[in-house]
């Protein structure tokens, strides 16, 4: 009779191994998606910002334009600035997808340190056959 308690007991903890890995799981996936939504609106602002600065480029290429310059306009100090200022909107872009792409690595690693740690627990559990494990 003892043996049949333990043997339930045995595997009431299993099963609240899993519920307990699948909570961690969920509740690290939750982490993630907001993490990843911050990273969304970052890359969407500094989008706005590419487009922004692509217009003041073109403002100041124009203005060279119609001043009369037709060559050397990159040696122009103005466009130069305005080239800078593109290139770096760009790299915040490029920025938030490595960041993305960090986040989302940081999950799956931890995912799976999770389910190796619940896994551990689980096989310390280790439930026999009919007999409650021989003993």
């Amino acid at each position: 009779m003892n043996s049949i308690v333990s043997a339930i007991l045995k595997i009431t903890k299993k099963v609240s191994y899993f519920g307990m890995e699948y909570f961690h799981i969920t509740l690290n996936w939750i982490m993630k998606l907001g993490k990843i939504q911050g990273q969304f609106f970052r890359k969407g602002g500094a989008r706005k910002q590419v487009l922004r600065n692509l217009g003041s480029l073109g403002d100041e290429i124009y203005t060279f334009y119609k001043s009369g310059g037709n060559a050397g306009w990159l040696d122009q100090p103005q466009i130069r600035q305005q080239l800078d200022h593109v290139g770096e909107a760009e790299a915040k872009i490029l920025q938030a997808d490595a960041e993305i792409d960090a986040i989302d690595a940081a999950f799956k690693s931890k995912k799976q340190e999770i389910s190796e740690k619940y896994a551990a627990k689980r096989s310390s559990l280790d439930v026999g056959g009919p007999t409650g494990g021989g003993e």
